[in-house]
C-alpha cells in the first residue's frame, strides 16, 4: 500500500507491481538419529517436516513422535505421527524453522508392533501410556476382513504371554505383539505353536 501511494503522488497514469524475487535461506542444524546429520541452508518458509526430508529422514532407530526443536533458546516437542497420520483433532499451524534452529532426533521410544491383516502392518510408536489396540487400529489401517486378534506381549517377570481375551478398549504395553486373523481363519478357531519354530 505504501508503495502504491508513493507511486500514485509521483507518477502520472502508472501502476505498480511487486513480485517475490527469491525467499530468505536460514540455516538448520539436524542432529541424533536422522540418516544425514549435517547444517543445511533451506528456506525461510521451511517446516520442521521439511528439514526431516533434507536430512534423509529419520532412521529406524529415532523418533518421530519426540523430535526436539530449540530456536531462540526456547524448546518443543513436535510429533510428527500428527502430520503423518493426521492423529490430532487440533487445527495446528506447522512448525516453522528460524534461522540458528535446532533439531534433535532421540532414540525411539515405547512401540508396538502390528502384523497379519491390516493395512499397514509394521511397528508404531506409542507416546501416551493410555493407547489403546483401538488407537493402534486406527494407524495401522483395521482391514474390513479382520476379525479376531490376540496380543502377545512380555510379563513383568520376563516370560511371554499370549492373550485372547483382551478387547479393542485395552490399553496397550511397550514391546506388544498384536495378531489379527483373518475372518475365515477365526471363525475355524487358532491353535498355538511355541517351541523352537522360525514362526
Amino acid at each position: 500500500k505504501e508503495i502504491q501511494r508513493r507511486v500514485d503522488s509521483s507518477f502520472v497514469e502508472t501502476e505498480a507491481y511487486i513480485t517475490l524475487n527469491q525467499l530468505k535461506q536460514v540455516s538448520v542444524v539436524t542432529s541424533g538419529e536422522v540418516n544425514i546429520p549435517s547444517q543445511y541452508q533451506v528456506s525461510s518458509m521451511s517446516n520442521v517436516l521439511d528439514v526431516m526430508f533434507t536430512s534423509g529422514g529419520i532412521n529406524k532407530n529415532g523418533s518421530l513422535r519426540n523430535v526436539i526443536h530449540i530456536s531462540n533458546g526456547k524448546e518443543e516437542i513436535v510429533d510428527l505421527y500428527e502430520i503423518l497420520y493426521g492423529i490430532s483433532k487440533k487445527d495446528e499451524e506447522p512448525v516453522y524453522v528460524t534461522n540458528g534452529s535446532r533439531l534433535i532426533v532421540p532414540p525411539i521410544g515405547n512401540t508396538v508392533a502390528i502384523v497379519g491383516n491390516v493395512v499397514k502392518p509394521g511397528i508404531y510408536e506409542i507416546k501416551k501410556n493410555e493407547f489403546t489396540i483401538r488407537d493402534i487400529f486406527n494407524l495401522a489401517g483395521k482391514s474390513s476382513f479382520s476379525h479376531k486378534f490376540f496380543v502377545k506381549r512380555v510379563t513383568n517377570n520376563f516370560k511371554e504371554e499370549i492373550d485372547f481375551n483382551l478387547d479393542e478398549d485395552s490399553k496397550v504395553k511397550n514391546g506388544d505383539i498384536i495378531f489379527v486373523i483373518p475372518q475365515d481363519i477365526s471363525a475355524q478357531g487358532t491353535v498355538s505353536v511355541t517351541g523352537s519354530v522360525k514362526y
